[in-house]
């Protein structure tokens, strides 16, 4: 059961909220050494009536929060013992959470026939764990994925080309398909692909260069685990994969879901 201090942020998560006062207090830090705070949530320090978010920190937003970090750069985030390094994207007043792999550069996918013969794994640089601690404490997460093509199929009958999730699930839909259905991209949503008839661009089969592409927002499968593609045995078929970092942003523990409950209790 949750204690009194747990509140419904939302219809799927809660936010800890402690409402008592912690007087000659001003950081975390001295929140945590002082009184033994182990618990993250949204504590009032000092004499302030603005929750502050303490003492483990996920995001970037929550830096900003908590240290009132300025400058974009790699930051530890997580718990004592267990940080990770982040890239805080400070760009235009957001604080974006990046998470870094080593195939952000475009890939030529090998000569293959089968689909899904060929496959390729990201290897990121923070541990899947804290990633989806990461994701559970922002608001928001989003991974730009692109397939350029050349005779080289992506949905079209076979499934040539799919993304597994972070748990190996295969996934059917491309970045971009805000909807999620089987078998669809960007265009196919939009009713905007070269071939009026198909759901991807790619899957027009043929000449000249195209390409399918867009963000993937599912919190619950992201980030991509692996990419297979399939269908560039012929000479005149290629396929080329792009994969971005996984971005993050807002809070997924409100500071705001605090504030009316403090008054009404």
């Amino acid at each position: 059961m949750l204690s009194r201090n747990y509140h419904k942020a939302d219809e799927t998560s809660y936010v800890y909220c402690d409402f008592k006062q912690y007087a000659g207090v001003s950081t975390c830090e001295n929140l945590t050494s002082n009184y033994y705070i182990t618990i993250y949530g949204y504590y009032l320090l000092g004499n302030s009536t603005r929750f502050q978010y303490c003492p483990d920190v996920y995001t970037c937003h929550h830096l900003v929060e908590r240290d009132g970090i300025t400058e974009s750069g790699f930051y530890e985030v997580g718990i004592p013992g267990n940080l990770s390094k982040v890239y805080c994207n400070l760009f235009m007043g957001a604080a974006v959470t990046e998470i870094w792999h080593n195939s952000t550069v475009e890939k030529q996918v090998s000569k293959c026939s089968p689909a899904g013969c060929y496959s390729h794994r990201p290897q990121y640089n923070v541990a899947m764990d804290t990633i989806v601690q990461i994701m559970d404490h922002s608001k928001q997460c989003r991974q730009y994925i692109k397939y350029r093509c050349n005779g080289s199929l992506l949905f079209e009958s076979l499934y040539n080309g799919y993304w597994l999730s972070r748990d190996g699930e295969k996934m059917l839909y491309w970045g971009g398909a805000s909807s999620k259905r089987s078998g669809y991209c960007a265009c196919g949503e939009t009713g905007k692909c070269e071939n009026a008839l198909k759901k991807c661009n790619c899957d027009k089969n043929g000449p000249p260069m195209t390409q399918d592409e867009g963000y993937l927002t599912d919190k619950l499968k992201l980030p991509v685990s692996e990419m297979r593609f399939g269908d560039t045995d012929d000479s005149s078929e290629f396929g080329y994969h792009t994969l971005g970092k996984l971005q993050c942003t807002g809070s997924g523990i409100n500071n705001a879901s605090c504030a009316p409950i403090r008054g009404h209790r």
